[in-house]
């Protein structure tokens, strides 16, 4: 009976032991995946970059011939009717245009990703250091007499807005084509005279802010979790810029013996040259940015 005893306490204490050192035993959890890295969020960033572009610009020169008879008072003679004005045909001359230059900026937007896809939003605002000029004549050999004229084309500023369309194709890679509004401004400027020198020279200067459109493409891959790096192309086109200036009056006057008596009577000849431009404004741009995401 006493032996009974003895070992039922036994059990009884082994068991309350055992309890107590179960309860001090850290419980075994599995641990919880990691985070999906994703592309979704906002961001912020800053890009530079060169542009290039071979832009086709005209320049038209339309003289006007005006023959009048004045009497020795240099005043119209209303005995006499004015011989009228004349338009004489257009000179046109043609040539490609550079838009060379270095430029930098900000960019900003939103991406959503839904698996390998990634949709987005991004705008952007370029500082343009492009500029290109070229030398234009109105006649072939640019012969004494014949205009000739130096145009300059200036982008001092740019900005986009797009949307990216992007693929995953790895983790932390990312694809996209983009398009979308393009809005800048264009100065298109043009000195022009008469080859030899002389009067009836023109000068023109545009400085206008134009809507276009942009499209192209790129690759960003993302160097921490929140840092990314992107290489992008962007093709720009702002339709045509056009412009006309008009030279000063050349003006000669003649006797005309039919008319020698007095009052003497003398034509008048007045010439003047109205100047066109017409030059398609496109752009190519390379640059390199780098993107700050916001998010976990």
């Amino acid at each position: 009976m006493k032996r009974f005893s003895l070992y039922t306490i036994a059990i009884g204490l082994f068991a309350m032991t055992g309890s107590a050192f179960a309860a001090d035993m850290p419980l075994l959890t599995k641990a919880p995946p990691p985070p999906v890295w994703s592309w979704t969020g906002f961001y912020v960033g800053g890009n530079v970059g060169y542009s290039w572009a071979s832009n086709s610009t005209t320049m038209t020169n339309t003289t006007t011939t005006s023959l009048t008879r004045i009497d020795d008072a240099d005043t119209p003679n209303p005995i006499f009717t004015p011989l009228g004005t004349t338009v004489g045909p257009a000179a046109t001359g043609s040539g490609n245009l550079g838009l060379p230059g270095w430029l930098g900026g900000i960019q900003g937007g939103y991406n959503w990703q839904i698996n390998s896809l990634v949709l987005g939003l991004e705008g952007d605002i370029q500082a343009n250091g492009e500029s290109g000029s070229t030398t234009l004549c109105d006649t072939a050999g640019c012969p004494i007499g014949s205009g000739i004229g130096t145009e300059t084309l200036k982008m001092p500023w740019f900005g986009t807005l797009r949307v990216r369309v992007g693929y995953t194709p790895a983790a932390r890679w990312l694809v996209y084509a983009t398009g979308g509004l393009a809005v800048a401004e264009i100065k298109d400027s043009l000195t022009e005279g008469p080859v030899g020198g002389g009067a009836g020279g023109t000068s023109i200067n545009l400085d206008t802010t134009r809507a276009g459109y942009a499209v192209g493409g790129g690759v960003e891959t993302a160097i921490t979790d929140h840092w990314s790096l992107k290489l992008e192309y962007l093709y720009m086109n702002f339709g045509t810029v056009s412009g006309t200036g008009t030279g000063s009056p050349a003006t000669t006057t003649t006797g005309n013996c039919a008319f020698c008596a007095p009052p003497r009577i003398l034509e008048s000849i007045t010439t003047q040259t109205t100047t066109g431009i017409s030059t398609r404004v496109s752009d190519n741009i390379v640059r390199v940015g780098v993107n700050y995401r916001f998010g976990p």
